[in-house]
């Protein structure tokens, strides 16, 4: 092995701030598994409370129009809304009564077959039904389609899986969350700064010709040494969660696409495959970024707040209307894997997912090709 790269692994791994991060990493997926079996522990005892209510709203309604439709000084159109409101409250009333039986008899795929049949009648009937809760009633339909069609069983909720394999998406979704990225920056952000924290770049200036290599080995080092542990971390909690609560199947259906696009279903096998493949380059981008911002500031609590004031002045000018037709193209808008493979982004304009790793691969080789000259002119 290149001693440069070995001596840049030893140092990465013996950091204890390191180690404390591995450590959070792994309690934040393994809480995220346990919070989820809790919160199926209530689910059922939740969910007939709320289907109770719902029948009652619904019967009310129910009986409401039944006897505005009675009255005789009722004109056309609102005797067509009354007759409308009487069948899709009769068929809402079905389908949560078929609910409640199912969470009785502990039948999961009655249950979310009849919710897909409320969720139809919400698309069809509601008037001030959201772009956002029609994207997530769709794909929640869909979801429901593809694990009938595959015969796959039903999670007693589909939102919160338990089993390994359905479980992984919520992996996914937590790696891609706000918490992990600002674990991952204290993780990778002190790269370069913390050689001239502890005064260990006085060690390279026997080798300054040679900076450039140095440079470029510790990016490439720091990167692959977070993301394999990460990766590794996360593998143990599916594992874990598998001999906890099964494994299920590795097709399950994972749902890619947004309103205005076609729904495409993949099997989380491939969805986890793609997500591993993003992942890498967000954390080259940001292993670039700290090292790039650690060779101009030269201290690691500068390093690591500047790269979290970076993060969150994106997420502020995210809501600015002027700023929207370029933010695909600013890295910070590419960092949420989850979102990149499944289709889920709301930014203009859309970036596909091989642009999204082109996005972040450019910003990562231009930070790495400008830390090789700062540290040059440093040294």
């Amino acid at each position: 092995m290149n001693p440069i790269a070995h001596f840049e692994i030893k140092k990465f791994f013996r950091s204890r701030k390191n180690i404390i991060m591995f450590i959070l990493f792994f309690l934040l997926l393994f809480l995220q598994f346990w919070y989820s079996n809790r919160v199926l522990g209530r689910f059922e005892e939740k969910d007939t409370g709320l289907i109770e209510e719902n029948i009652t709203l619904q019967q009310n309604e129910y009986e409401f129009s039944k006897q505005a439709l009675e009255l005789k000084n009722n004109n056309t159109a609102e005797k067509n809304y009354h007759e409308n409101s009487v069948f899709f409250r009769k068929k809402l009333l079905d389908s949560y009564t078929n609910q409640l039986n199912a969470i009785k008899s502990g039948d999961p795929g009655m249950f979310w077959i009849n919710q897909q049949k409320i969720n139809e009648l919400i698309i069809e009937y509601s008037t001030d039904l959201s772009e956002e809760d029609m994207i997530s009633l769709l794909r929640e339909n869909q979801r429901i389609t593809a694990i009938k069609e595959g015969d796959f069983s039903f999670e007693k909720n589909l939102n919160i899986p338990v089993r390994a394999w359905p479980f992984v998406e919520r992996i996914l979704q937590l790696m891609s969350s706000i918490s992990i990225f600002l674990l991952i920056i204290i993780l990778v952000g002190d790269a370069m700064s913390k050689d001239f924290d502890d005064e260990s770049i006085a060690l390279y200036h026997s080798v300054i010709p040679k900076m450039k290599k140095i440079t470029i080995s510790k990016v490439l080092v720091v990167t692959i040494s977070s993301f394999m542990s990460l990766l590794l971390i996360a593998s143990l909690v599916f594992v874990v969660s598998g001999f906890i609560s099964g494994f299920g199947s590795f097709h399950y259906p994972v749902i890619m696409g947004q309103l205005g696009t076609e729904f495409v279903l993949v099997s989380i096998a491939k969805a986890a495959f793609l997500f591993v493949i993003h992942y890498f380059f967000v954390v080259l981008f940001l292993v670039s970024l700290s090292v790039f911002l650690g060779t101009i500031f030269k201290q690691s609590l500068i390093t690591i707040g500047i790269l979290i004031i970076s993060y969150y002045s994106f997420t502020v000018l995210t809501t600015m209307e002027f700023a929207k037709p370029f933010l695909s193209l600013i890295p910070f808008s590419q960092l949420d894997s989850y979102n990149v493979i499944t289709g889920l982004q709301y930014l203009t304009p859309q970036i596909s997912y091989w642009g999204s790793i082109l996005i972040l691969l450019m910003w990562a080789l231009f930070f790495t090709g400008c830390s090789t000259l700062f540290i040059k002119k440093t040294m």
